[in-house]
């Protein structure tokens, strides 16, 4: 597991960090609802070349999320104040979006569960060029994504938007380095694959 820090220059404005650097929400503090079209995401200090790291990020009970890793030039883009949609090349992702789990190929392998993913584990292997996301409450693969090697990905996430006047539930990076993520994890699993 490596250490994750979310880092305040890489973040959309109207959200706030913990002290820690490992927390973060959506936070509407006037009256008027979310934009919707503002994409809420913060980007991790650290960022990876080559190897093969994995985290750990603490859904709580949000409704609406994004788990993921984009590449340095997405990243740079966000730092001129784009803020609106994240474009299709260059990043790679999980996610749940009104309710609805995507992409696709990992729909089904969510759905099959009565019970939505807590805590979600990220695989980033480089040297086989995939992405992958595990459930660990029940040692299910939801997904692997094949990826572009690129100089150097960032992880990534995205909250749901509070309400006026309300915070949305937040999500947080795990530092728990006690879980050990076994080597024969990944070939044990399920999971849904994007060609």
């Amino acid at each position: 597991m490596v250490p994750i820090t979310l880092d305040a220059a890489w973040k959309h404005p109207k959200l706030t960090v913990s002290p820690d650097q490992r927390t973060f929400h959506h936070e509407c503090l006037g009256q008027e609802p979310a934009i919707e079209h503002q994409l809420p995401i913060v980007v991790a200090r650290e960022g990876f070349a080559s190897g093969r790291q994995y985290w750990e990020v603490q859904l709580w009970d949000g409704l609406d999320w994004e788990v993921g890793v984009l590449t340095e030039s997405v990243r740079e883009s966000l730092k001129g104040g784009s803020w609106q949609d994240l474009p299709e090349d260059g990043v790679w992702s999980l996610r749940r979006v009104k309710g609805q789990f995507g992409p696709e190929e990992a729909k089904t392998v969510i759905e099959e569960r009565n019970e939505k993913p807590a805590v979600i584990d990220v695989d980033l292997d480089l040297s086989q060029s995939t992405l992958s996301f595990y459930d660990i409450a029940v040692s299910v693969s939801m997904l692997e994504i094949p990826i572009e090697r690129s100089t150097r990905l960032y992880p990534f996430l995205r909250p749901g938007f509070g309400g006026a006047g309300e915070k949305g539930k937040p999500l947080s990076i795990n530092h728990n380095t006690d879980w050990d993520f076994p080597q024969t994890f990944k070939s044990e699993m399920r999971y849904a694959k994007v060609s």
